[in-house]
C-alpha cells in the first residue's frame, strides 16, 4: 500500500482506539457498540464511523494493492466495490474496501441499519441475539454490521434523493468470488443462489487459495490484469 501511494497518510486503528472513537463522538452508539457479542462487529461498525468522521480510504489488513487506487477515488465522494453481479447474493458489495470524503450521508444510513438491527438484540444474553438461535452465528453477526448491512444501507441511501454512491465493478478490488473458494461453499459441485450456478471444477480455483497445495500468488494474479487490489479471503474472523 504505501509503496503505490507514498503521499498518503496512513493509520492502523486499534481495539482500544475505536472504542474512544464511539465514546468521543458518537456516545449515543457506545451502549449498543458495548453489547455486541462478537468483536468484528465493532470492527465493522468502527470503519464506517472512521469514514464518517475523518473520510479516506479503509482497507482490510489483508489487501494486497497491484495498482494506485488514486484514479479510482480521485474527484470522487463515495466509492464502493463490488464483488460478483448476482443480485441474488447479500454479500455481494463486501466492506473490506471502502471510501469517501469526511461526513458523506452515506454512512448515516449504514449507523440507522446497524442500530436498527441492534438495538432489540442490545441487552439480551449471547445466546439470545438477534433471536437467531438458530442460525449461523456468521449469518447473524453479518446480518447487523456486515455486507448484508451495507447492501440494506445501499438500498435505502439509492431510494433517496442523495443517491447511488459510485460502485467499482466486479474484478476491480474483489477479483475473487470468495465462494468459489470458501470452504463454506464447497461441500457440493456447485453452488446454486436462486438460478445463479457458479461451477467449481477440480482444481480450477485452487491457486487462488492459501489453503491448497495448488496456490501460488503469481499465478492467481496473472489470472487478474485488470485488478487493482486482491484479497484471497481467509475469513479469520
Amino acid at each position: 500500500m504505501r509503496d503505490m501511494h507514498p503521499t498518503w497518510e496512513y493509520r492502523l486503528w486499534t481495539d482500544e482506539a475505536n472504542r474512544e472513537l464511539v465514546r468521543e463522538h458518537y456516545p449515543w452508539l457506545l451502549e449498543t457498540y458495548d453489547s455486541f457479542p462478537e468483536n468484528i462487529m465493532r470492527a465493522d461498525t468502527a470503519r464506517v464511523l472512521y469514514l464518517h468522521k475523518y473520510g479516506g480510504l479503509y482497507a482490510d489488513l489483508d489487501f494486497e494493492v497491484l495498482q494506485p487506487f488514486d484514479k479510482l477515488i480521485d474527484k470522487e465522494t463515495l466509492v464502493l466495490a463490488a464483488m460478483t453481479d448476482d443480485t441474488s447474493f447479500n454479500h455481494r458489495i463486501p466492506n473490506a474496501w471502502m471510501a469517501s470524503v469526511a461526513e458523506h450521508p452515506f454512512w448515516q444510513f449504514c449507523i440507522r441499519h446497524i442500530i436498527a438491527a441492534a438495538t432489540p438484540c442490545a441487552w439480551q444474553p449471547k445466546k439470545k441475539w438477534f433471536g437467531l438461535e438458530e442460525k449461523r452465528k456468521w449469518d447473524w453477526v453479518e446480518e447487523v454490521t456486515g455486507p448484508p448491512m451495507l447492501l440494506k444501507a445501499i438500498d435505502s441511501y439509492n431510494a433517496s434523493a442523495l443517491g447511488p454512491p459510485k460502485i467499482l465493478p466486479p474484478g476491480i478490488i474483489y477479483p475473487i468470488d470468495w465462494r468459489l473458494t470458501s470452504r463454506d461453499w464447497k461441500k457440493s459441485g456447485s453452488v446454486l443462489a436462486k438460478g445463479v450456478v457458479l461451477t467449481k471444477r477440480p482444481g480450477q480455483h485452487e491457486v487462488c487459495d492459501p489453503r491448497q497445495s495448488g496456490f501460488s500468488e503469481l499465478a492467481c494474479k496473472a489470472k487478474f490484469p485488470n485488478a487493482y487490489a486482491i484479497t484471497y479471503w481467509m475469513h479469520s474472523w
